[in-house]
């Protein structure tokens, strides 16, 4: 997704992330099924946490996963007991808020694994108590996110195809011009 489009869909202005903090909130850089292979979950980890250090000193990182639905005796789901909100946002905390500012600048923008990143700054309180729950406006943006993503992904399978029928035909046209020799 466009970095306009998705900070527009998050009401976040790419000009002002937010008052700065020593927190970077990096949204649209993983996806939920991303998160459920721990292996995988480790290797995106360390990818990020990386790229990251290159800004400053990272204090913590926050990657909310997906609840794992446990089952009791009789096979029923148990109440799910893990914060599920903030999945497919990153949080990293710095040491300085020089430092947070940097990667916030860097980052946004930046393709990760096949996504365009938003970055901002996220409250240091909510960030320490892990309050992540997001207010009916970021619900409903994040809603239309997805919605817009799976427009774009549609978009862009359709102008792939379109791309490899031209290829094709640049290919056969140039055969046709070599053979002429």
């Amino acid at each position: 997704m466009p970095i306009a489009a998705a900070a527009h869909i998050l009401n976040i202005d790419i000009n002002d992330p937010g008052p700065p903090t020593t927190i970077v909130q990096l949204i649209n850089i993983v996806s939920p099924e991303e998160l459920t292979n721990d292996n995988d979950f480790e290797e995106i980890l360390e990818d990020i946490r990386e790229e990251c250090r290159k800004y400053g000193n990272i204090v913590s990182m926050y990657i909310p996963r997906p609840p794992r639905r446990e089952r009791d005796a009789d096979g029923n789901f148990l109440p799910i007991r893990e914060p599920w909100w903030g999945i497919g946002r990153v949080f990293i905390e710095y040491k300085k808020p020089e430092e947070a500012f940097k990667a916030q600048q860097d980052l946004g923008g930046r393709r990760f694994a096949g996504h365009t990143v938003v970055s901002g700054f996220f409250p240091e309180d909510r960030y320490f108590r892990k309050d992540f729950l997001p207010d009916e406006e970021e619900e409903y943006a994040f809603v239309e996110m997805f919605k817009r993503q799976q427009v774009e992904k549609e978009f862009l399978r359709e102008a792939e195809e379109e791309s490899d029928d031209e290829d094709k035909k640049d290919i056969k046209i140039e055969r046709e011009r070599r053979d002429r020799r």
